[in-house]
């Protein structure tokens, strides 16, 4: 059973000549896609991986909820004066309301709101500030908690109910939260299959391009491919060797040839 996870943000036509390359036999052995929410990717997997189902990583499920309902704060805020204490406590403590759980702590005294607070505390505050910022904290609340203890047996009938709480919302942001989620329904359920004892997921991928930017920038940049993609395959795996196999690039950097030099 194969895996097959995408993460660059190319053209569909690159996309199509990339895959090609790749015979029909092998790509029909690709049983599971993962994938972010592009559109084009998925255009290309059901074009080029017939027997594939395509599963979107939960993460970019989550980070357009949370961006949905920092919008919705934003919105709030700026019907507020600077000065005032809605504008104080939407500005400042903006991260309580994308927190997973915001956990109980020592009261601390606060001199804007001249009170002795915790992090709950100021969290019931901020919620009370709008009835808006409060209906799209529910529903951000209620799709983690379905994200984090669904699994695939009864995802769809949870998946369901909660596209049914959003769908009465009349907050702009979440209306198009909606859509999403229903335009991705089949890839999001999908997410939730197990292989090998873990949850469908594109984060080694993305672990790994992490590992390529950093490379690239400690190194200020390479000029020899050859010598770049050595240094990543070195730094990913100790066991590997340099391979300049069937590599038209000569390995040896290019530089200027040194001119006469006098001394002086």
């Amino acid at each position: 059973m194969n895996l097959l996870i995408c993460y660059r943000k190319e053209k569909k036509f690159s996309l199509f000549k990339y895959f090609d390359k790749i015979s029909i036999e092998e790509r029909s052995h690709v049983r599971f896609f993962v994938m972010d929410m592009y559109y084009v990717y998925r255009d290309v997997i059901h074009s080029r991986f017939s027997n594939a189902r395509i599963a979107v990583d939960s993460f970019h499920v989550v980070m357009n909820i949370n961006k949905a309902l920092d919008n919705v704060r934003i919105r709030i805020m700026k019907g507020f004066k600077k000065d005032s204490v809605e504008y104080y406590l939407l500005k400042n403590f903006k991260w309580l309301l994308l927190e997973k759980e915001v956990r109980e702590n020592k009261r601390k005294f606060n001199r804007r709101l001249n009170r002795y607070v915790n992090y709950p505390q100021l969290l019931d505050l901020i919620l009370k500030i709008s009835p808006e910022l409060n209906e799209a904290y529910l529903i951000k609340d209620r799709y983690l908690l379905f994200n984090s203890c669904c699994d695939f047996h009864n995802a769809e009938k949870d998946f369901n109910d909660i596209l049914y709480f959003i769908s009465k919302s009349k907050i702009p942001e979440m209306i198009a939260i909606y859509k999403m989620l229903n335009n991705w329904t089949e890839e999001i359920l999908n997410s939730f299959i197990v292989i090998n004892g873990r949850r469908l997921s594109n984060g080694i991928m993305e672990s790994r391009n992490s590992i390529v930017k950093l490379i690239k920038k400690t190194g200020n940049g390479y000029v020899n491919f050859a010598r770049f993609r050595n240094r990543c395959m070195y730094c990913m795996n100790k066991d590997s060797n340099p391979d300049l196999s069937g590599n038209a690039i000569p390995i040896k950097m290019k530089g200027h040839k040194r001119g006469p030099y006098k001394k002086q």
